[in-house]
């Protein structure tokens, strides 16, 4: 059964976020850019840590619920066609 913590990212899309990350940390120092830009690398270090994704979760669990509905109001039908 799947939880809700276990990992929802693969390896490759962790070491795009680690590249990602570094890449933004070098742009703060070497560029000068506001402190507040290297909050996106420290969500993306956190998020290939974890090897799980909050957004993604919520985007996967929200695509699955709308199949889900469907899918029973296609059943509905279905069910209430017979029935008749």
């Amino acid at each position: 059964m799947k939880n809700w913590y276990d990992k929802n990212i693969s390896f490759t899309d962790c070491a795009i976020r680690y590249v990602l990350s570094g890449a933004v940390i070098l742009g703060v120092i070497m560029l000068y850019l506001e402190a507040w830009v290297s909050l996106i690398s420290a969500y993306l270090i956190a998020t290939a840590l974890l090897c799980w994704d909050p957004f993604y979760w919520l985007l996967t669990y929200l695509k699955s619920s709308a199949t889900i509905k469907a899918t029973m109001a296609q059943m509905r039908n279905a069910t209430k066609i017979l029935t008749d």
